[in-house]
């Protein structure tokens, strides 16, 4: 499994990985809208929220985390 990093492009995670949005639907991260994915980046995501720089990493790590229990 590839890691997810702040770069990687929200719809490369969804499209590898569909369960994702449920993932970051719970946490209040809408990555879908209207059936569109948020075209930016996980980090610009996250971003959408005001998290700090040190929070989007540790979210980055639960979520790879998630990905390598949940595949």
């Amino acid at each position: 499994m590839t890691m997810v990093t702040k770069d990687t492009p929200v719809k490369t995670v969804l499209n590898s990985h569909p369960r994702a949005a449920d993932w970051f639907q719970q946490r209040g991260v809408i990555c879908l809208r209207c059936n569109e994915v948020f075209p930016g980046s996980v980090g610009e995501l996250l971003a959408t929220k005001r998290y700090r720089p040190h929070q989007v990493e540790q979210i980055i790590s639960w979520l790879n985390n998630y990905l390598a229990e949940n595949g």
